[in-house]
């Protein structure tokens, strides 16, 4: 998502994402294997989608989007099923060579029913022989720029089709870089607009979201009579939010629901987190081959693409599992391809902002995480063993270190207190959870040297209420476990400190919280 006007380098995490098979009809329904906690594998780019090859680039590119449509650089490109079989695509800020011929945004139709070689675009949606621009920025029109609702670009989010009339949801870009961070930017609304005649042409539909809210970019997916809209705050920094409304109803706003943790309500503001982290172009499908909820979106924390998946729509959805990481090629903006949710292998495409802005198409397979189901992310602290213990993860770890003392894996979390009298939090990690729900936190710990009193570990609730036990360790390896309500709150930090004794250390892996028993 790039500031035409300024070079906006989007400072985000390396990975290429690809898709299984896609076509003129969506694949066939199979039977799919039974698995209760889904691990993407083997993850391979397979081509280029957008742009053209450089000197070093060896992948395939089945679309010379320069040659046919002066599409030289391009932004993200989200995706769905049109209703006929065909994928839509659309696509952000896109550029010429040297950044010429700038557009907002632009749109293509895909009917490609093998995604194995790479992902063919059949044709960009044009208007007397150029590409299309289906929403024009208020920059653009010469608004001014001070104004209170300056519009630097719009770009689309989330798509989807109800009864073969195409739906984007753009976000109106007020300000990139905001205090100098290319992860925040601001933003004026989110707004949906339509289209009749397969893209051709789009009509501004005046339902909106406050560019300040929790929707204001968004994901889609149909279920059972039900259009899901899931949603993030402008920028890179934000929590996971869901709505939804009645297929017959997406235009009228009213009729939207929102959940609140339990229960789905009428106000807005009542919706609550789904799932907590720094969440940015986020994609989510329905594996009708898996029977699972997938998830992949950037993790600013991890600067990486992550994944998570859930049983149910609501939840509660797995911790972060790391696809891929940064590289160097600051990548970003992984959608997954519609069909995806038919096949044993997903695809989606991702986006890469070094060298230059274009897009890739990757594939992954799907696995039994042998970990099992976990609301923790990195419970074994394995993501980036050969670094500091903190490093990208979703753990707050003060003064803590990575010993090769662990119960399993490379490493494990060396936790330490440096003072004596005071409660000193050693390891934090905040979960997203149902209200009035039981669960059980477990890992396992072992003393480490002469000092190991007074270790505590539980959780701590948003309204403040802890629940939290003192195990009696030794310097072999035990199991802790305990069971806790979580009560009226969405949210819970899962904690490990210390009381009172200075220097006492104890070592913690594998941690695990799952829904009781």
């Amino acid at each position: 998502m790039k500031n035409p006007l300024m070079q906006t380098l989007i400072a985000v995490i390396f990975i290429f994402v690809m898709y299984g098979t896609a076509g003129a009809k969506a694949p066939a329904q199979q039977q799919g294997d039974t698995i209760t906690a889904a691990l993407p594998v083997n993850v391979k780019t397979v081509a280029r989608v957008s742009g053209v090859a450089g000197a070093e680039d060896k992948l395939f590119n089945p679309n010379n989007t320069f040659r046919d449509y002066g599409i030289f650089t391009t932004d993200i490109g989200i995706m769905w099923e049109t209703g006929t079989g065909a994928v839509m695509m659309a696509f952000g800020d896109n550029f010429g060579e040297k950044q010429s011929n700038w557009k907002s945004n632009a749109a293509a139709i895909s009917a490609d029913k093998n995604l194995a070689d790479g992902l063919t675009i059949t044709k960009f949606i044009t208007d007397s022989g150029k590409v299309k621009e289906l929403v024009i920025s208020g920059q653009k029109k010469g608004q001014d720029k001070h104004a209170a609702d300056y519009e630097v670009t719009c770009i689309p989010t989330g798509g989807i089709a109800v009864n073969k009339r195409q739906f984007i949801n753009y976000m109106s870009v007020h300000q990139w870089a905001l205090n100098g961070d290319n992860d925040q930017w601001l933003l004026n609304k989110s707004e949906l607009i339509y289209s009749d005649d397969f893209g051709k042409n789009w009509t501004k539909s005046g339902v909106q979201w406050d560019g300040k809210g929790n929707f204001a970019q968004t994901a889609y997916l149909k279920k059972d009579g039900k259009v899901y809209m899931f949603g993030t705050p402008a920028g890179r920094y934000g929590n996971v939010f869901l709505s939804r409304v009645d297929e017959a109803e997406i235009l009228n706003k009213p009729a939207y629901e929102y959940w609140n943790g339990s229960t789905w309500v009428k106000a807005e503001t009542g919706a609550k987190a789904i799932t907590v982290g720094t969440t940015a172009e986020m994609s989510v499908i329905y594996s009708s081959y898996y029977k699972r909820y997938f998830m992949v979106y950037l993790s600013v924390g991890r600067r990486a693409i992550v994944f998570r998946d859930a049983e149910g729509i609501t939840g509660e959805w797995s911790g972060e599992k790391i696809i891929m990481p940064e590289d160097g090629n600051a990548l970003y903006a992984p959608y997954f391809h519609p069909y995806s949710a038919n096949t044993k292998d997903i695809y989606f495409i991702i986006s890469h902002a070094a060298p230059i802005w274009n897009m890739f198409l990757v594939k992954a397979g799907i696995s039994q995480d042998p970990a099992g189901f976990n609301l923790i992310g990195e419970g074994g602290f394995e993501d980036y063993p050969d670094n500091n213990i903190s490093f990208r993860s979703p753990w707050y770890l003060p003064g803590s270190t990575a010993t090769a003392d662990s119960r399993s894996g490379k490493v494990a979390c060396k936790l330490d207190n440096p003072e004596t009298g005071v409660f000193k939090d050693a390891a934090l990690q905040t979960v997203a959870v149902k209200p009035n729900t039981k669960y059980t936190l477990t890992g396992w710990a072992k003393a480490s040297g002469d000092h190991f009193k007074n270790a505590y570990f539980g959780v701590r609730r948003e309204d403040g209420t802890i629940k939290d036990f003192n195990p009696a360790l030794n310097t072999g390896w035990t199991k802790i476990s305990m069971t806790f309500n979580s009560g009226n709150n969405n949210t819970v930090n899962v904690f490990f400190g210390f009381w009172g004794e200075k220097d006492a250390s104890t070592i913690i892996d594998d941690i695990k919280l799952t829904p009781y028993p």
